[in-house]
């Protein structure tokens, strides 16, 4: 195939495994995209894709394409970095990625005040608690809660944030026991074994909610019991720790970039502004005040 297009058919299809699907990737509609792969197996004479139950998957011919597409968007988005790591100023775009708790409770209008002392940087924030890719440009540095990032990236390792446990004051004063409830999430157990370091493992799962978010906020209208992160929950009025509840470092803060962008200056003074802020936060992130 000489045409980048379709190979960008091929992997938007393998890879979200339906056409409706790829064609939202692909910003084209469900029909245009079914004639391009029928003109593909008709270039090749032969079937790139098997439809099944579990999608559209790769037959042989495809995945020898697909393979060829990935070197390609590899190569494109390198020299897509290169380009965008020129320029020895402060200047340029910048884009952002971290997940709303961070950008919530942790870095407030630090931001917004780095934008004011930098106005030439063009910042984008993207919240989201989907790791994004820096390798295919999604953003430019992303913020991530986790042990082990992808040994290629660089970056810093800043704080660990610690999980305590937690109720709404009222909620844990005016309940009986035999009627207080944990937050969980939905695939959690009616006893999941988090709730074991409580002094409240005989309580059952009450409400299960998927957000971090939610779950936090059904804690402050006092729906239940919770367990949290410190930064968190510990700004927080109405919410009051649990009898002997200590809190527990769950996972490392990472500030992170492509190694493209190391020598960026612009992309270089945002790590550095971020980290330390981040550092200085030091006791609210361990569980301290």
């Amino acid at each position: 195939m000489k045409n980048w297009n379709d190979y960008q058919i091929i992997l938007a299809i393998a890879r979200k495994k339906t056409l409706r699907k790829a064609a939202e990737e692909l910003n084209v509609n469900h029909a245009t995209l079914s004639r391009r792969l029928d003109l593909l197996n008709h270039q090749f004479n032969a079937v790139v894709f098997e439809r099944t139950a579990k999608g559209y998957l790769l037959t042989e011919l495809g995945q020898t394409l697909f393979a060829a597409a990935e070197k390609i968007e590899n190569t494109d988005l390198a020299a897509t970095r290169a380009k965008q790591s020129l320029g020895t100023d402060l200047a340029g775009k910048i884009t952002l990625s971290l997940p709303p708790t961070i950008g919530q409770f942790l870095l407030g209008d630090s931001l917004y005040q780095f934008t004011q002392l930098y106005p030439q940087i063009e910042l984008t924030i993207r919240n989201t608690f989907e790791i994004e890719s820096l390798d295919k440009l999604e953003a430019d540095i992303v913020i991530r809660g986790q042990n082990h990032p992808e040994e290629h990236l660089v970056g810093r390792r800043l704080i660990p944030y610690s999980l305590c446990f937690y109720a709404n004051k009222e909620y844990l004063l005016n309940t009986p026991r035999q009627d207080l409830r944990w937050i969980g999430k939905p695939e959690d157990s009616e006893f999941p074994s988090w709730t074991h370091e409580s002094a409240y493992k005989d309580v059952p799962v009450g409400l299960r909610i998927n957000d971090v978010l939610g779950r936090h906020q059904a804690a402050v209208a006092g729906f239940g019991l919770t367990r949290g992160a410190c930064y968190i929950a510990d700004q927080e009025a109405s919410l009051v720790r649990l009898e002997s509840a200590q809190p527990v470092p769950f996972q490392q803060i990472w500030i992170l970039m492509h190694p493209d962008s190391r020598n960026t200056p612009r992309i270089k003074r945002l790590m550095d502004f971020i980290s330390e802020y981040i550092l200085k936060q030091r006791d609210l992130l361990e569980g301290n005040l």
